[in-house]
């Protein structure tokens, strides 16, 4: 490998904590690699090892405001929700523009540049810098005609007559909203404007280089997509190998059986309305579980016997330690509760985790609650299914040592090889 290559992420640690894994296994077979992200995420990713450079700008920053978290979420108020998307379009068009620039210069050198879902706008990086582009998604971004985009919340009924269009409108979605602050950048680095038409079908393009950090245990690849299109496995990276519990933990857990809860960095629309739901459901159904929550909520389920509050732990040593997983099924989160052959209650919210959530009852490991949907009641029967369902358990138990036999960091490494 005689080429350098930026691996080019951002939004939430869901999405910087997979590229570290590969990088590592990158520099190991000898590729000059560097990590680029938002700045703040340098402590995070520094026991990795790997050149960091930081860039300004992470729209996911934004979405701490209630505003900006309706727009993403379904809130079962269109009007409410499109109030929502124009502010958080509105305040995240500078941050975008500050990205563009500051993501360049954190890349110069590279011959290559890794993007994924949260950064498809690194194809403009790449133009200015003459670099190749490699697509290193989480989630399936290939346009297929057998099964709607991934990132698209609705997943049944009529949509999937029209799958090919769905991917061509969520591609454009993603792009056309920044359309006039790209080509703005564009211009100012030399570079053309580009169509509206082109922008959007830049993502995933069917000649380039994609190689999917997902398992094909997981995910069927579709027959129709370029054979240059991968599926290689999860990527996994420990950033405490030796974490230690803090002691509150650890008594929980010593105390008997428990699920672990865990909705990821992303903040919820409507936490106290979940957490009351759960504190609910566990005295209905006498079970227990440790909550990994912003350290702010903790006073939400202070006092609650069953439920044990952390700010968080390392998914793969907490996963080990329950009997099953209910989260907000974004890809780092599922991809752990899979390896961990743990059954799981997903509970989504946004983007891909419709999609995840729908694999996972695909392949009987798991169940979807929509969050409109979530009453103690409801959540209380499915979490009693969790408990019971010894089949569900064993299924789960399957599908974890067969994603556990994979690896795919090194099946990467061979794809993209001769790329670099």
């Amino acid at each position: 490998m005689s080429g350098s290559i930026t691996l080019l992420t951002n939004g939430t640690r869901g999405d910087v904590q997979p590229l570290v894994g590969l990088g590592r296994g990158l520099r190991d077979a000898g590729a000059a690699v560097t990590l680029a992200a938002p700045a703040g995420f340098a402590s995070f990713v520094a026991p990795g090892g790997l050149p960091f450079r930081g860039f300004e700008g992470n729209p996911s920053d934004l979405l701490g405001d209630t505003a900006a978290r309706a727009a993403l979420n379904d809130s079962g108020d269109f009007l409410d929700t499109l109030r929502a998307s124009w502010r958080f379009w509105r305040a995240a068009q500078p941050v975008y523009r500050r990205m563009l620039g500051s993501a360049l210069d954190a890349c110069r050198g590279a011959t290559a540049l890794g993007l994924g879902l949260s950064t498809v706008w690194g194809v403009h990086v790449a133009d200015a810098l003459g670099a190749r582009v490699v697509w290193l998604p989480l989630q399936p971004l290939t346009k297929t005609r057998h099964a709607p985009s991934a990132l698209l919340p609705v997943r049944r009924g009529p949509v999937r007559a029209f799958a090919p269009l769905t991917h061509d409108l969520v591609n454009a979605a993603m792009t056309l909203p920044w359309a006039r602050v790209t080509n703005a950048w564009r211009r100012e680095v030399g570079l053309p404007a580009l169509p509206i038409t082109r922008l959007a079908g830049r993502v995933c393009e069917r000649s380039a280089l994609v190689v999917y950090g997902i398992s094909p245990q997981v995910v069927t690849r579709p027959s129709d997509w370029p054979a240059s299109h991968h599926l290689a496995g999860f990527w996994f990276w420990e950033p405490e190998p030796d974490w230690k519990p803090p002691l509150a933990l650890a008594d929980f857990l010593a105390q008997g059986r428990a699920l672990a809860v865990s909705f990821g960095t992303a903040a919820l629309r409507d936490p106290q309305r979940t957490l009351r739901a759960l504190a609910e459901a566990m005295r209905a159904t006498g079970l227990r579980a440790v909550v990994q929550l912003p350290e702010a909520l903790h006073g939400a389920v202070a006092g609650h016997p069953a439920l044990c509050a952390i700010a968080g732990a390392p998914h793969a040593w907490l996963f080990e330690r329950v009997e099953a997983v209910v989260h907000h099924a974004g890809a780092g989160t599922t991809a752990h509760a899979l390896r961990a052959g743990k059954p799981a209650l997903v509970i989504p919210h946004a983007t891909d985790q419709p999609f995840w959530g729908e694999r996972l009852e695909a392949l009987g490991v798991g169940s979807v609650l929509a969050f409109r949907d979530l009453t103690p009641e409801r959540l209380a029967a499915a979490l009693t299914v969790l408990r019971d369902d010894a089949a569900l358990r064993a299924r789960a138990e399957a599908l974890g040592a067969r994603v556990r036999s994979e690896s795919g960091v090194a099946q990467a490494i061979a794809l993209l090889a001769p790329a670099l």
